[in-house]
């Protein structure tokens, strides 16, 4: 795989990670 796609999908889970974190602080 290129690194590019790697950066992508790796920045699209810590977007998810983050926003689910952020989602059950709030409740």
């Amino acid at each position: 795989m290129e690194p590019q796609v790697l950066l992508v999908t790796g920045g699209s889970r810590g977007i998810g990670a983050a926003t689910a974190l952020l989602a059950a602080r709030r409740g």
